[in-house]
């Protein structure tokens, strides 16, 4: 007899490291046929990947007949537990593993077997019978027997969610696949079919809900040496996407060391006809706009390790919308053959929505091997390649794109025939980024590290010079000024610089109607990604008694302005003088409302008639002003009662004085005009305007 056990603590293997792992055995008569029982027990086990909070197995009997049983509970990408039972059996001649019982859960999927289940292995020959084991919504079933002489499995899945793509890193679909596997014959040359039936196929996102949802059939069939595959797509173009490949084989299953060996030419060919804004919704191309119509004929013959394409790709009246930059590519008419292994693009013409012109001619090498080298050389016409909200810019020039999908290189000259940058009146406030710390993680596992969605490095390597010789404007807070000058943009396409300079030709700036001459500016591009230009002006604005000088430095987002005379003055005083001719002692009260508006802006605030705006939206008026006349301030408010009837009341804020006025546009060149005041007093007159 032996009796044996073996307990360990913080045990670190080769495999992985547990807290605990306990084992005990006892077994009888050794010598003449052992029988007996042993249990393992396994705690807080973990690897890379596998973690294991309890592990029990026992197993009682001998080699010719041992009961076991099995509990593991613990994660493996998804949190799992598990229970199984059975019978096994070893000797010289048969191996028998039966068994009666499987049922856990992994993740939200829950696992059961319906009916016995028996593996096994006598001599040479190898059997299957009644595979029946639920998967949550889906089921697997399979039997089978092999042997030197013949080969037979009948094998099925059914009602498989495509979500559990997730758990082997595939796409995040929905939907659901069953597949069906007949085979027969001798195991040297065996013949069968496979079909697969993929329904209801859908993007997780939400936001690709509306899409209709596609569905794939495939059929692989090998019979008399001879391997035949046809699969349709459909759903997501008009008419389905089909191809067919057919290529002599030879196929050996036994002994266990299968084979598959091409012995001919392949031939095939596949065809498609597709709507591009059906497709962009699978192809998941957020902020992008693709339309249009695109023939795939393609034809494939030869050597199954190189074969040859020969064929065609059209596009025709095609569209393509980068919501980001605002550029528009349209009117795209593509045409490219396909010969031998070479893609090669006869002509592609576009416009940029308007008068501008896009062309590109190139070729791509089908070399899998080599990472499909390519060229492409692309020609802009008065192309306007960007339409944002702060940035529009129409260039010229021509551009070169050469490598392969490891390596490239997008290089070429661009000149900036026109473009306007446009600053902003008022920005929002800052957006913090929150720390997030996750809490009372299971001991060993490791903290997940926050995301961000930055696009990932890219091998494409960029080397842009851009030509600016004038008409660059840059306007906004009251600078209306334009540009020259040159810039580069350089690195790597995920994360590039923009370097380079652009100085001022000419412009003026607006400080509260008083017109200021750009003296000298300059804005420079240090290689920021997003570009976030340093910009520096100097204005100036002269007359008899003073020179006020302007100052604007900083980037777009965070411009500081400040203000300088000669002879030198507080600021309050210099914008004193500057709009009212007089000291700051000296304003009235409502010059002083102004003088404030004044500061506010010169420090980035909206100033105090942000007040004056949203009181007129309170009441509901079309405006409300206040005026300054003979030493007196008043308040008035006007609405359109219609389209050609405007109302204004005015009252005085230091007298009784007030009146209400009445406007009446009767053709738009002539207007009667008339005012009833407090003192009674009353007035009409005749308006008469020409716009030329």
């Amino acid at each position: 007899d032996l009796v044996a056990a073996l307990y360990a603590k913080e045990l670190t293997t080769r495999f992985g490291d547990a807290e605990e792992v306990a084992l005990q055995v006892q077994l009888a008569d050794i010598v003449r046929g052992p029988r007996g029982t042993a249990e393992a027990k396994v705690t807080a086990f973990q690897n890379d990947r596998l973690h294991l909070d309890d592990m029990v197995f026992k197993v009682d009997g001998d080699p010719g007949k041992a009961a076991f049983l099995l509990h593991a509970a613990g994660s493996y990408q998804e949190p799992f537990d598990v229970q199984t039972r059975g019978v096994a059996a070893l000797t010289d001649q048969v191996g028998r593993l039966q068994i009666d019982r499987l049922k856990g859960r992994f993740g939200d999927i829950p696992i059961a077997l319906n009916r016995s289940m028996v593996m096994q292995r006598q001599g040479g020959a190898y059997l299957l019978e009644n595979a029946d084991i639920a998967l949550g919504p889906g089921k697997l079933k399979a039997s089978g027997a092999m042997d030197a002489t013949m080969i037979r499995v009948d094998a099925g899945l059914e009602g498989m969610p495509l979500a559990w793509l997730k758990f082997v890193n595939g796409p995040e679909l929905l939907g659901s696949a069953s597949l069906h596997l007949d085979l027969t014959g001798p195991p040297d040359n065996p013949e069968g079919k496979i079909e697969l039936r993929v329904q209801e196929i859908r993007l997780q996102d939400p936001s690709f809900q509306n899409y209709p949802p596609a569905a794939l059939s495939a059929d692989l069939t090998c019979a008399q040496k001879h391997l035949r595959v046809r699969t349709s797509l459909e759903g997501i173009s008009e008419k389905p996407i089909k191809a067919e490949v057919d290529v002599p084989v030879s196929v050996s299953l036994f002994p266990l060391d299968p084979s598959f060996k091409a012995t001919g030419k392949i031939r095939g060919r596949i065809f498609a006809r597709l709507k591009l804004e059906d497709m962009a919704g699978f192809a998941q191309l957020a902020d992008h706009i693709l339309k249009g119509d695109l023939l795939v004929d393609l034809g494939l013959e030869g050597d199954p390790e190189r074969p040859d394409i020969t064929g065609r790709v059209k596009l025709s009246d095609a569209r393509y919308e980068y919501l980001v930059s605002g550029t528009i590519i349209q009117d795209i008419q593509l045409d490219a053959d396909v010969s031998g292994r070479r893609f090669l693009l006869k002509s592609l013409n576009a416009t940029d929505g308007g008068a501008g012109r896009i062309s590109a001619e190139g070729w791509l090498d089908i070399l899998p091997k080599e990472a499909f080298p390519f060229r492409l050389d692309l020609a802009a016409e008065s192309g306007t390649l960007l339409r944002g909200d702060e940035l529009t810019a129409t260039a010229d020039g021509r551009l070169n794109i050469s490598g392969s999908t490891r390596s490239g290189k997008l290089s070429g000259s661009l000149t900036i025939s026109s473009a306007e940058l446009r600053i902003p009146d008022s920005f929002p406030p800052e957006v913090k980024d929150i720390e997030i710390v996750e809490v009372n993680l299971p001991k060993g596992r490791a903290k997940s590290e926050r995301t961000h969605r930055h696009a990932s490095e890219s091998s494409m390597h960029l080397d842009i010079l851009l030509n600016v010789p004038g008409q660059f404007f840059v306007r906004g807070r009251g600078l209306e000024s334009e540009w020259k000058g040159r810039l580069r943009v350089l690195g790597a396409a995920a994360n590039p610089a923009l370097t380079g300079e652009l100085s001022v030709i000419r412009g003026r700036y607006n400080f509260f109607g008083k017109p200021f001459a750009l003296k000298r500016g300059t804005i420079a591009f240090d290689g920021n990604m997003p570009p976030s230009p340093r910009i520096d002006v100097t204005t100036e604005h002269s007359r008899s008694d003073m020179t006020t000088r302007i100052t604007i430095s900083g980037t777009p987002d965070s411009l500081k302005v400040n203000i300088e005379s000669d002879p030198p003055m507080p600021s309050d005083e210099i914008l004193s003088h500057l709009l009212f001719g007089r000291s700051a002692s000296g304003i009235t009260a409502f010059q002083a409302l102004k003088l404030a508006q004044a500061v506010g802006s010169l420090t980035g605030g909206r100033g105090m008639f942000d007040f004056m705006d949203r009181t007129r939206r309170l009441l509901g008026m079309d405006q409300i002003d206040i005026k300054e006349l003979g030493g007196d301030t008043s308040v008035s408010v006007g609405k359109y009662l219609r389209e050609n009837v405007y109302v204004e009341m005015e009252k005085g804020l230091q007298t009784e004085q007030g009146k209400v006025s009445v406007e009446i546009e009767l053709t738009p060149n002539i207007s009667v005009e008339t005012d009833a005041g407090a003192d009674a007093n009353a007035g009409v007159g005749v308006n008469w305007k020409w716009d030329y």
